[in-house]
């Protein structure tokens, strides 16, 4: 998708040889490769412990051979990037499932050696769970909610990278209701959880900001209940918080839209 025109189009000729179809994937930018990991195959209970890579340069699909000690089969699990400095760009992978359990380890793969490690941490870790939400911000991994094969979470657990250290920070604000399969995506300052389901299968349509460095949950508020006119570019009977309003029209002017938000 070309985010100037908002132009989809099929990728045509893309070398080697492309991954199983599949869902309950991740897909992770990581140091100019976009990787793939894990997912349903359609068949038996269990996810796959496959990695793939995609070149977007040059549309090249290759399977990733690695070593040490990988997390298995994985299934709606999150995976994303932290580079902590020039000798270790890791993505952060949080099991979430296997496709049978619900689980809670942590493992990194340094993309440049291509090795598996399961680090030992500190602090509490995330009860088990899957199809929960990620995000980091600077070099903190945030998890949000998901599915414990029981109920619909909104808890919030940070890993600090550096440290490997977890924790449960109290937050303000109102949180997100509980949900699973909501995304969670770091701009500026924050971070905007949208979407996710709830009880009885419904899903959700309401767009959070969360600033981490207050803890401070925001609701986005709309003059009516449908996001279809933000959806369009119509931001302007939005109210979010300041900074992130900013951001956000830093990025769309960034890309030639002008961008209106009202703001708090």
């Amino acid at each position: 998708m070309n985010v100037d025109t908002g132009e989809w189009r099929v990728v045509e000729g893309i070398e080697g040889i492309s991954p199983a179809g599949r869902n309950g994937h991740t897909a992770t930018l990581a140091n100019g490769r976009i990787y793939y990991i894990g997912g349903w195959l359609g068949t038996g209970p269990l996810g796959a412990a496959d990695v793939h890579a995609l070149d977007p340069i040059t549309w090249t699909w290759s399977r990733v051979t690695t070593s040490g000690q990988g997390p298995g089969p994985c299934n709606m699990h999150t995976a994303d990037y932290i580079e902590l400095d020039a000798d270790r760009k890791l993505i952060f992978l949080f099991r979430g499932g296997d496709g049978r359990s619900y689980l809670n380890d942590l493992h990194t793969l340094d993309v440049e050696r291509l090795v598996w490690e399961h680090p030992q941490t500190k602090g509490k870790p995330p009860a088990p769970r899957a199809n929960h939400s990620s995000a980091v911000y600077n070099r903190d991994l945030i998890i949000f909610g998901g599915w414990d094969g029981t109920s619909r979470l909104h808890d919030m657990h940070v890993l600090d990278a550096m440290t490997l250290t977890w924790s449960c920070p109290e937050t303000k604000g109102i949180p997100p209701t509980p949900r699973a399969g909501s995304t969670l995506t770091c701009i500026g300052d924050g971070l905007i959880l949208f979407g996710g389901s709830g009880p009885h299968s419904s899903c959700f349509n309401d767009v959070h900001f969360f600033d981490p460095r207050t803890m401070t949950w925001t609701k986005a508020e709309k003059d009516n209940s449908s996001l279809a006119t933000l959806a369009a570019g119509d931001s302007s009977s939005l109210v979010m918080p300041k900074k992130l309003a900013r951001a956000a029209a830093s990025m769309r002017s960034s890309a030639g839209r002008p961008l209106a938000w009202a703001s708090r």
